[in-house]
């Protein structure tokens, strides 16, 4: 039979920001998932069994106690009952809230150096119109590919 008690370690307890001691319920955990991600950790966990897999790993979202939002990556292994249904899951937690912003900004710095590109090749496009027939061929294909990087 399964229970809906968490059994952790102080330092689980601590990343979702718990007390050490505390005794955590799986109804109060589930409660703090960011909409929707929940389901992606639960589908992940039923895509590792459809596959014949015990491992998994799910990136999302989560409320800590103290109403912070951050990302976890768990990485759990998931044991089976005689019956083979689903009975515990082992893993690591990891805050990766860090490592989401980096990615975030990197998105926004190659988006913005994609539109600087842009904008260079049409004053490029703007200079060489009229005299300079292949260049302005090569700089055409680079923006309808919207490859500002390579041209």
């Amino acid at each position: 039979a399964s229970s809906h008690a968490v059994r952790s370690s102080p330092a689980l307890d601590r990343l979702p920001g718990y007390p050490d001691d505390a005794v955590l319920q799986l109804q109060d955990l589930r409660a703090r998932y960011f909409p929707g991600d929940r389901d992606l950790l639960v589908q992940a966990a039923l895509g590792a069994l459809r596959t014949g897999e015990r491992f998994f790993e799910a990136e999302y979202r989560f409320y800590r106690a103290d109403g912070q939002l951050r990302w976890y990556l768990m990485r759990a292994e998931i044991t089976t009952g005689s019956d083979g249904a689903p009975s515990r899951t082992f893993g690591v937690l990891l805050d990766i809230t860090e490592r989401k912003r980096v990615e975030d900004e990197l998105r926004e710095r190659d988006a913005e150096l994609s539109a600087a590109g842009v904008r260079v090749l049409r004053f490029m496009y703007s200079q060489v119109r009229y005299e300079k027939p292949a260049v302005e061929l090569a700089i055409l294909s680079a923006l309808a590919r919207g490859d500002a990087h390579s041209a």
